[in-house]
């Protein structure tokens, strides 16, 4: 795994998975997954005096943000989110910033605040209790997907068959995750 991006067309590359529109110039680019997200967060925060029940009562706990890279296009944001419940009151950029998904997500389970992350990423983790969505409607809507990239032409076997599991995998997941709705 690396934060830059891999040169699948010419580079050593055999296959990579990109985050974006899927319009990747020199190689062949498959849809993985959809990059929706949803507030998440420890199970103990939708608990309580101070507990999250409906959109506004974020102005009382942490938001965890993603930062920027320069290298993807941009991730959807809290802004995004608050302006999509028409909430304006609320301080969108305070919190703690990550580079990583993964980072994020694992300061909402250990109750550090609320992260938005793609729902494929937490659906083991909010089937299993770990992560709860404290709100019914708060999946965010975007036009970016997870992609998978091989060679346009000339793709080994192996990097043939590794894309079509990867494909297969999300397929199984994204399935398992409507079910679970």
């Amino acid at each position: 795994a690396d934060m830059r991006l891999a040169d699948v067309s010419g580079g050593r590359v055999d296959v990579a998975v990109r985050y974006g529109r899927g319009d990747y110039p020199g190689v062949r680019s498959e849809k993985l997954l959809d990059a929706d997200v949803t507030p998440v967060c420890a199970p103990s925060l939708t608990i309580g005096e101070n507990a999250l029940r409906r959109p506004s009562d974020l102005a009382r706990h942490a938001l965890i943000h993603l930062r920027p890279s320069e290298l993807e296009e941009p991730r959807p944001d809290w802004v995004a989110w608050f302006k999509a419940r028409g909430l304006a009151s609320i301080d969108a950029q305070a919190g703690p910033r990550f580079d990583q998904t993964a980072l994020a997500i694992e300061a909402a389970a250990h109750g550090q605040g609320v992260a938005l992350a793609p729902y494929a990423f937490v659906a083991d983790d909010l089937a299993s209790g770990r992560l709860a969505a404290p709100f019914a409607d708060g999946a965010l809507s975007t036009e970016l997907a997870y992609y998978v990239l091989t060679k346009r032409s000339g793709a080994s076997a192996p990097a043939r068959a590794f894309a079509a599991w990867l494909k297969h995998e999300a397929q199984s997941a994204a399935e398992a995750s409507v079910d679970d709705l």
